[in-house]
């Protein structure tokens, strides 16, 4: 039975989640979405009494309700892939979902990146930010709560490494499944450019920096065709700048839906190390981010 892990807070970030879980989004081959949903005790310390937690009883009603909602907002002509089924928890919010990941090998998890909000809220801001960093299958972080839709175009961020190959691969079958474009990006985080391009201007010589970008693009175009067969992508971008910065203002520019990056990066100097910025990126990030293993 495959299945992909849907940490579940109630938040309008958690529904999304559930949404794109039941539409069978990005993990077509789910054929269970598991509506996880930890008790953390630690939530209500100083806050309420012990005796105001709610029950499980309670909680499974809640659960239920929610998943009836989600399912009255999917747009219309929808198609259910997934069937929801629920699993109630006590304990540290990261901690147990990394414990059913590995108890349910699931072929992802899809969760918010953050909560409900409050002081006190732990369950989903700074523990998406942990499951990041230790899961061992593809993490779907949801940034945009209020859509319900499939995107309907992604940006591809690449640095080249062999994590990133694969990121473009399973971006590219995405786009397929789901008759949607993507665009590849490349940045080139070089300290030496923003003084070129100064110079070139200066002595008007904008030809030199021109050269490079073109060097850059051809290098790009050169990849995408080693790792697809064929140019797939509807636009090409490799560009100089700030690595998280430039992703995501290409995601606002180009009006993507969805980032897709890899979870490690190559880590040669003056190139971008998409593994070193996943994490910066699903902070930053106006629009939804799936980090690849």
């Amino acid at each position: 039975m495959n299945q992909v892990l849907v940490p579940y807070d109630f938040s309008a970030f958690a529904r999304r989640a559930l949404a794109l879980a039941l539409q069978g989004f990005p993990f077509g081959k789910a054929s269970v979405a598991k509506m996880l949903h930890i008790i953390d005790e630690g939530l209500y310390d100083n806050v309420l009494s012990r005796g105001h937690v709610p029950n499980e009883e309670a909680i499974s009603a809640y659960l239920a309700a929610d998943l009836a909602r989600v399912k009255t907002d999917l747009p219309k002509g929808a198609s259910l892939k997934a069937e929801a089924v629920q699993r109630i928890v006590r304990g540290h919010p990261a901690e147990k979902i990394l414990e059913n990941m590995k108890e349910l090998n699931p072929a992802g998890i899809i969760m918010g990146g953050q909560g409900h909000g409050g002081l006190k809220e732990r369950f989903l801001g700074r523990t998406a930010q942990r499951v990041l960093r230790e899961a061992t299958c593809p993490v779907l972080i949801i940034k945009d709560p209020e859509s319900r839709s499939l995107p309907r175009h992604f940006l591809c961020a690449v640095d080249y490494s062999d994590a990133s190959r694969k990121a473009l691969k399973e971006t590219a079958a995405l786009a397929a499944a789901n008759q949607a474009g993507f665009s590849l990006l490349h940045v080139i985080e070089n300290p030496y450019v923003p003084y070129l391009e100064r110079v070139a201007v200066e002595i008007h010589d904008e030809a030199t920096v021109k050269g490079l970008r073109d060097e850059a693009r051809t290098a790009l175009l050169r990849f995408e065709n080693d790792v697809l067969g064929k140019p797939m992508a509807s636009s090409h971008h490799a560009v100089f700048g700030k690595v998280t910065e430039t992703i995501t203002d290409h995601a606002r520019i180009l009006h993507a839906g969805f980032v897709v990056v890899s979870s490690h990066g190559r880590g040669a100097a003056g190139r971008a190390v998409l593994g070193s910025v996943a994490e910066d990126l699903v902070r930053r990030s106006p629009v939804d981010v799936l980090v690849i293993r």
